[in-house]
């Protein structure tokens, strides 16, 4: 009895034998490489740089503002809103992929004592009256929008529009500084 379990164990492995494990893998690696780079890799590779791109967009942003509290007036051609354009333009024209089209400065005045509510004015438009820094705080919010480009632009029906797969993204932001003369903010 011994002996025929033997034999039928032999034949079993003959059988099997024959055929080897080892092709299988070898046969299945490129689906899987396929899957991992185009499937996972390029999704993340597209996510990181729009979000480089919009880091660089908010950073954008934040210079344009400090350029415009920095300087002297605020509505002529070497003013806040001059400086905060040009500023906002340069720094989005040294990254690929961030098209700026729009850049408004707004003043917000808010009272230091309380006595009244925050004025909003703008966009772009000077103090009707002389500041009086005794009574009020005076910044400058410069607002920014922009269309953030996907890397690789996927073809997909009319139907289907994915901001940041298969169009632009349209990305908003908004830095706020306190202007630093606050008598020139009327001129």
């Amino acid at each position: 009895m011994v002996v025929s379990m033997m034999l039928v164990g032999t034949n079993h492995n003959k059988i099997h034998s024959k055929r080897r494990l080892r092709g299988t893998s070898i046969a299945e690696l490129p689906l899987a490489m396929w899957v991992i780079f185009i499937g996972i890799g390029m999704p993340l590779l597209s996510l990181t740089l729009i979000t480089v791109r919009y880091g660089m967009f908010v950073e954008a942003a934040r210079q344009a503002v400090d350029v415009a509290c920095s300087t002297q007036t605020y509505g002529t051609s070497s003013g806040a809103v001059y400086s905060a354009y040009t500023t906002a333009s340069s720094v989005t024209a040294v990254f690929p992929g961030v098209n700026m089209y729009d850049c408004k400065c707004w003043i917000i005045v808010t009272p230091l004592y309380g006595s009244g509510p925050v004025q909003v004015i703008g966009p772009n438009t000077p103090l009707a009256s002389p500041a009086d820094p005794s009574q009020n705080l005076y910044q400058i919010r410069v607002d920014l929008k922009a269309y953030i480009q996907p890397i690789l632009a996927m073809p997909l029906p009319e139907f289907i529009n994915i901001p940041g797969l298969s169009i632009p993204i349209d990305a908003q932001v908004s830095s706020t500084r306190v202007f630093e003369n606050p008598p020139g903010l009327s001129s």
